[in-house]
């Protein structure tokens, strides 16, 4: 069963013009049943563990990690950051469904800039990442408009209810 009310995590380092937003309802379609479920959504800022996105109460279910640019991937490979970056996939990887959110599109990803010389070099450590860290990566695309990023902020809770659904389901209401 789905509660009436779900609270999504928000990191507090995620910068305020950076994060996701979130709808106050949304409607879910079970796969089991004829209907749908109206949940209210609720957000709260704090600090996290890992990830940037969590459904409070299953972080270790699912976490979604977001990247916004394709200099924010590439300064994440530098060695000053990568340590930390490191600690971080690390304690992402530990729940059971681990995110990378790409917020860009392809010919953003492989374009070249002052800032980055050689794209195709990022995104290729950037999957080897993917593999030895065991994340589920999705690319899709950005906007710094409101709507697009209220409907991915809908969309990627609707999968962190279906990964919460798919093992089990909500505790006590929660």
């Amino acid at each position: 069963m789905i509660p009436s009310e779900i609270t999504v995590l928000i990191d507090s380092r995620e910068k305020e013009g950076h994060r996701l937003l979130f709808p106050s309802w949304i409607d879910i379609h079970c796969d089991r049943i004829i209907g749908v479920d109206q949940v209210h959504i609720k957000t709260k800022v704090s600090r996290m563990v890992a990830g940037d996105y969590a459904i409070e109460g299953y972080e270790d279910v699912c976490l979604i990690e977001t990247k916004r640019s394709l200099r924010e991937l590439c300064s994440n490979l530098s060695p000053g950051n990568w340590p930390r970056v490191c600690k971080a996939l690390k304690r992402l990887s530990k729940c059971q469904y681990p995110y990378l959110v790409l917020e860009m599109t392809p010919s953003e990803l492989f374009q070249k800039s002052i800032h980055v010389e050689n794209p195709i070099l990022v995104f290729d450590r950037w999957v080897q990442i993917v593999v030895r860290f065991n994340l589920c990566l999705m690319i899709v695309g950005g906007s710094k408009m409101p709507g697009p990023r209220r409907k991915l902020g809908e969309q990627l809770t609707k999968l962190m209810i279906a990964h919460i659904l798919n093992e089990g389901g909500f505790k006590n209401g929660l």
